[in-house]
Formats: structure tokens, sequence, C-alpha cells
């Protein structure tokens, strides 16, 4: 019997400097992945049996993988033929995006990881520079997923209050982030 706990070596999936590196990069990016395949794959258990199969498919493959090309791309990539895969299997069910469609969807340039990365570094510089009440606002909306009703009756505001207030937020970060953004494309 082999213990399962033992590290692959040189000759196995999963044993090699560059397969490794490709399963960490995988890993970092999971949450983007994850929100690729809700966005073609409605439906949170679908989506996450393709996760699963997109995890497989990266720990068997990572070889193929060339590193310094766009490794979301080649993830998307991955992902779309995993969708198409489950959606040949779910034939039957009514709510499911053409295969043409997803094959147009497929073809179509990805999101560069690196890009969606800048973003929310951005995103986080900006929040850090929101006063205490504001950024209270958001965790609280945000974080904690209250709604605005919620809100408003915590904080002894009116709705109508919180949504201003939570507008004036968004254009704060907004301009923001797009500074932020337009100052790292110039250095």
């Amino acid at each position: 019997m082999t213990d399962d706990r033992q590290e692959p070596t040189d000759g196995e999936p999963g044993g090699t400097e560059a397969t490794l590196r490709v399963q960490q990069l995988f890993v970092r990016h999971q949450g983007i992945v994850k929100a690729f395949i809700l966005s073609l794959q409605p439906g949170f258990a679908d989506a996450e049996d393709v996760l699963q199969e997109v995890n497989l498919v990266i720990w068997r493959r990572a070889d193929e993988y060339q590193h310094g090309t766009d490794f979301g791309a080649w993830v998307f990539k991955i992902a779309s033929f995993q969708i198409m895969a489950l959606r040949q299997k779910l034939v039957r069910d009514r709510l499911q995006f053409s295969d043409e469609l997803l094959a147009q969807i497929a073809n179509n340039e990805f999101p560069s990881i690196r890009a969606i990365d800048l973003r929310r570094e951005a995103l986080q510089h900006c929040l850090e520079k929101l006063e205490k009440g504001e950024l209270e606002l958001v965790r609280l909306r945000y974080e904690c997923g209250d709604d605005v009703a919620s809100l408003a009756g915590m904080l002894g505001r009116s709705a109508k209050a919180i949504y201003r207030s939570l507008a004036k937020i968004h254009g704060l970060l907004m301009n923001c982030v797009q500074h932020r953004l337009a100052t790292e494309d110039m250095t």
C-alpha cells in the first residue's frame, strides 16, 4: 500500500518544480477562475464540479504550460473546455448556453490575471484612503452583506442617506482606482 502523503517525484504528475509553480499560480487565482466558470455555468454545484475538473486537468497538464505566457488565458481555455464537457452531460437541462455561444466566448480574449490583480491592489490602496466612517459603511455593506434597510436601522439614518453615502463612496473609489491604474500605466 502506498502512502498518499508521499511527495511526488519528477516522474509523476505534480513532481517537477515547473509543475509546482503552475499549481501555486492556480491556487492563487482560483477565485478568479471560479468567477469565470460561474459566468458561463450558473449554478454553484455545477461550477464547483467544473472547478474540480479544471484542478485535475491543470495538475495533469502542468508541464504543458509555457511559463511567461498568459496563465489566465491558458486556465480559462481549460475551464471553457470543461464547461463544454459538463454541458454535454447535462443536455436535457434547458438553462444552458448554446455550444456556439460558449465557443465564441472561449475564443475571445480573456482578462489578464495581472490586470485583475492590479485593479484589486488599486482598490485596496483606495479603500485605505477612505475616512473611518466611509470604510465602516463599505465593510458593513459588502463584507458583512448587510442590506441598505438594515444599515439604515443600525446606523440611525434613512435608507436614502445610506444610498447617497454609498454612491459618493463608489464615485470616490472609482476615480481613485482609475487614477491609480493610469499612474501605474505611465511608470
